[in-house]
């Protein structure tokens, strides 16, 4: 039985970059047990979606208002302003919510 390499549609690129820079992201790759050209291409692949990102991409009113409820209510948390084991039995709606957190 005959085993043949599996061809990769992958390009091979150089870039110059600081050594400082090549240094922090070889680190970073070796603490998430990944190879740097992995690591790199998966950090652009991110940026590129977050730069690119369509109209279909955003969240619609409804659900930016419950990312927006939600980041909120975490900096209440963290500032202490809101304990994050209570639990709010103003009302059926109230509590259910205040349990799912």
């Amino acid at each position: 039985m005959r085993t043949e390499a599996i061809k990769s549609n992958k390009q091979s690129v150089s870039f110059r970059w600081s050594p400082e820079l090549v240094c922090k992201l070889k680190k970073i790759a070796k603490q998430q047990n990944r190879s740097f050209s992995n690591f790199t291409e998966t950090l652009l692949s991110r940026a590129i979606s977050i730069v690119d990102q369509t109209e279909e991409d955003v969240p619609n009113a409804t659900t930016a208002a419950a990312i927006n409820e939600a980041k909120e209510y975490q900096k209440k948390v963290k500032a202490g302003l809101i304990d994050e084991d209570f639990i709010d039995t103003s009302s059926v709606d109230a509590m259910i919510k205040s349990t799912l957190r």
